[in-house]
């Protein structure tokens, strides 16, 4: 299940790994506003971030690669992935691996 609202909403198994899009740099490490975690890593002018972790494989400063494993899905199994370009919020959905 899918919908478009603050980026894209996934409904995954809980325990899955959360992936980076892409190479960067871990900017923050922080609580969610549902109780989870969440990560954000920029890109040069690009922020990814990733919201619903119960644990997270990162610190902030951390230089990540694409698909490193940034963290695992909480047990809701709600998932949240975001994309700005600065401050501007994107459609992700291009972005993400299959």
């Amino acid at each position: 299940m899918v919908f478009q609202s603050d980026g894209l909403h996934y409904e995954v198994k809980p325990g899955t790994d959360a992936r980076s899009i892409f190479n960067g740099e871990v900017s923050a490490v922080l609580p969610d506003k549902n109780g989870g975690q969440m990560v954000m890593i920029r890109h040069g002018r690009y922020i990814s971030v990733y919201c619903g972790l119960s644990s997270v494989a990162v610190r902030q400063g951390q230089k990540v690669s694409t698909r490193q494993t940034l963290g695992r899905i909480s047990q809701s199994g709600l998932f949240q992935f975001q994309l700005y370009n600065w401050e501007r919020l994107l459609n992700p959905a291009h972005w993400l691996g299959r």
